[in-house]
């Protein structure tokens, strides 16, 4: 059994630190949901060096993880 094996995280972030502890959460077996707005998703998929419309930044902290798109509005 893995340290994190039965631990759910949601995860509410658009900041490069919290992505990327979660990610070591994810490594340790945790399942890590990211939760994104509808309208703007999460501003780092765009920030710096880009491979398919998607930033390194974003792919390398987001790696192991779900994610849904929720409008946090309604």
């Amino acid at each position: 059994m893995n340290p994190l094996e039965n631990i759910k995280v949601l995860e509410f972030s658009t900041m490069v630190t919290t992505s990327f502890a979660s990610m070591m959460m994810a490594e340790q077996d945790a399942q890590v949901i990211r939760v994104e707005d509808m309208a703007v998703g999460d501003p780092m998929r765009y920030l710096g060096i880009a491979k398919g419309g998607i930033s390194v930044f974003f792919a390398n902290c987001n790696r192991g993880k779900d994610s849904v798109r929720i409008n946090l509005k309604d």
